[in-house]
């Protein structure tokens, strides 16, 4: 269970949010989650025809030892009803290498604040991994986005690429890592906005495709994580983890993103966490965001 408050823009989102993850048996397990969440916006920037919007999604994982596979069937609640589904599989290859491929149909987006509230996306992606050794990690990343309204008119489409290296100076739970790495993103969009999205066009701003679409950019980053294995694993005792980072593109100059934490167990088999997170110039929409969270988590 978690409760957070999500700033993106001029958007505020305070969802609360339950999981559950029943086991069937050692393979293959069922997944459940609902969440709502309440809307504000300044109307200045974005207007917002609706108050709150709900999600949920149910959905199956197998796990096997060396490959793992997902498929969730999600609904979205929000300026429409929305049904989607997604899918996921990953497995380990030799040499160190691992290959994951995901691939999504009416999905919830939080490119900008705008397709949060009245967009989804379609999308198919991968993310090839390499363990060097112990200490260096390579990882090259792709997606393709389809953009629409919750309608289905058409909003867009942006197409991804990243390359992410990290050394990891110390081995052991308490792990330092340096990151760094280049990504760059196309995107185009319609000429014609959807008349479902006129209403969230503030008077005074372009009603076109292009205030929800992001623009096309090149990013480098360079950060610095510590406590990186907390969150991946249970933890006994009280552990903090961090992580801070600046990255330059065209687009918006010189900017940075953090995460910095705390988690530990209350009770016995359980992890309470609190983290808050955000960036300024690291998005390529240039939409300044921050993230509180609480979230309690049972393990039985």
């Amino acid at each position: 269970m978690s409760l957070q408050r999500d700033k993106q823009g001029s958007l505020t989102r305070q969802p609360l949010r339950f999981d559950l993850k029943q086991h069937v048996d050692g393979n293959h397990s069922f997944m459940f989650m609902a969440e709502t969440a309440p809307l504000s916006s300044d109307p200045a920037f974005l207007l917002l025809p609706v108050d709150q919007q709900q999600r949920y999604e149910l959905g199956w994982q197998h796990r096997g030892d060396n490959h793992e596979e997902a498929l969730q069937l999600t609904q979205l609640d929000s300026l429409e009803n929305v049904t989607g589904l997604r899918a996921r599989a990953s497995t380990n290859l030799p040499a160190g290498f691992s290959l994951e491929g995901r691939a999504g149909w009416r999905q919830y987006s939080n490119l900008t604040s705008g397709l949060i509230v009245g967009g989804m996306r379609d999308y198919a992606g991968f993310t090839l991994g390499w363990a060097v050794d112990g200490r260096n990690l390579l990882a090259l990343e792709s997606e393709y986005n389809m953009l629409s309204a919750q309608d289905g008119g058409a909003l867009g489409k942006v197409f991804t690429n990243s390359l992410t290296y990290s050394y990891r100076l110390f081995s052991g739970e308490r792990d330092w890592l340096v990151k760094t790495g280049v990504s760059n993103t196309s995107s185009s969009a319609e000429t014609v906005l959807p008349t479902i999205l006129l209403p969230l066009v503030p008077p005074g701003l372009a009603a076109t495709p292009a205030f929800f679409v992001p623009e096309s950019y090149t990013q480098f980053s360079l950060a610095l994580a510590f406590g990186d294995n907390a969150e991946q694993n249970y933890q006994r005792g009280w552990r903090s983890f961090w992580d801070i980072g600046l990255t330059q593109d065209a687009q918006t100059g010189l900017g940075y993103d953090y995460r910095i934490g705390i988690l530990g167990r209350v009770l016995g088999r359980d992890r309470l966490r609190f983290f808050i997170s955000g960036d300024e110039g690291a998005q390529g929409n240039g939409e300044k965001t921050q993230l509180l969270n609480a979230d309690y988590r049972l393990f039985y």
